[in-house]
């Protein structure tokens, strides 16, 4: 009876060890690997409808992609997109707490056969700032509550991938303005 005791005792302790050994990943790993997903991308195209109803496509320049932090705890995401056939370039830039993140939903593509698809990251409130600037210096500034972040979609594990690693990137954020908080 004394051995069987035992034996359940490190079975429970050698079971616990293992649960706690599983690394968490810190912000600056976890951003790195968003980047490295979205970084995928490169070079891919995508469809989307104007505002008159067509059809279009933009190129992802995924060399420009850039999620990083900064003092202020806000998350700075940056990218370039291109229109085939011109010399037309969008730099995109949006800042925003990660804390501010409702929901983040998968945006299916306009043509099912494009590779690329979005992440609908829907914030609290317009809590974002975003800039967009053209080549030729025109630029459209203001707040959104939605960020729009491309991602390979052929790969069908990336959009739970990319969810997972921006919400873990939530809670790294939530813990530290509250580390007992829920």
């Amino acid at each position: 009876m004394i051995k069987n005791l035992i034996f359940l005792f490190l079975l429970f302790v050698t079971i616990s060890a293992k649960a706690q050994d599983k690394a968490t990943l810190t912000k600056d790993e976890t951003i790195s690997y968003i980047n490295r997903k979205v970084k995928e991308i490169d070079g891919l195209s995508y469809h989307y409808i104007n505002t008159l109803g067509e059809r279009l496509s933009k190129t992802c320049n995924a060399a420009s992609f850039a999620l990083k932090y900064d003092t202020n705890d806000k998350l700075l995401l940056k990218y370039n997109e291109a229109y085939p056939n011109t010399t037309l370039e969008l730099r995109y830039l949006y800042e925003f707490k990660a804390t501010y993140i409702k929901s983040i939903e998968l945006m299916p593509p306009v043509v099912s056969s494009d590779q690329l698809g979005f992440l609908k990251i829907q914030l609290s409130n317009e809590s974002a700032l975003y800039s967009i600037r053209y080549d030729g210096g025109s630029r459209g500034e203001g707040n959104t509550s939605v960020i729009e972040l491309p991602f390979l979609i052929s790969d069908t594990s990336n959009f739970s991938k990319l969810k997972k690693a921006l919400e873990h990137l939530q809670a790294l954020y939530k813990s530290e303005d509250d580390p007992f908080g829920n």
